[in-house]
């Protein structure tokens, strides 16, 4: 996926079923780091009537933010700047995750967790991937993993 454009994130639609209240949500990537000012966009919890979305970003630079996407603006809901998790090897793979339980977020990186949120609601809807300004990298894989239900 490559964003040739110099201020815009690029982002897709990713053609899925709407996610279950508890998952993990990988995102494999090759190439983040061939370009400092790279970054991978994690789009997850769209909702077909509004357009809205969450999205987890993580740079080149070992930045990353998640960010509520209304109205195509982004609202900072967390920030962290060198996570050192991010590799930054041009030739390296990084992995972005998010595991959902019901309104709770944990965001990894290469599987470590670097940061947890909680939602207003549960987080249901489809999902995006997307590339920042002036990016070029390849997207390996997408895969959504439903936890099992617990038992009672």
């Amino acid at each position: 996926m490559e964003n040739t454009g110099t201020e815009l994130m690029c982002m897709v639609r990713y053609p899925s079923a709407d996610l279950p209240a508890n998952v993990r949500v990988d995102l494999d990537v090759a190439q983040l780091a061939s370009s400092r000012t790279g970054s991978v966009v994690l789009g997850f919890g769209r909702q077909q009537r509004s357009g809205n979305y969450y999205t987890l970003s993580v740079s080149a630079d070992r930045h990353l933010e998640l960010c509520w996407n209304s109205d195509r603006q982004c609202n900072s809901l967390l920030k962290i700047a060198d996570v050192k998790a991010v590799h930054g090897d041009a030739n390296a793979s990084d992995r972005v995750t998010v595991e959902i339980r019901g309104q709770d977020m944990a965001l990894l990186v290469n599987d470590i967790r670097v940061a947890q949120y909680t939602g207003d609601v549960p987080i249901t809807g489809g999902l995006m991937v997307g590339v920042g300004p002036q990016t070029s990298l390849l997207l390996v894989r997408l895969r959504a993993t439903p936890f099992p239900v617990a038992s009672r």
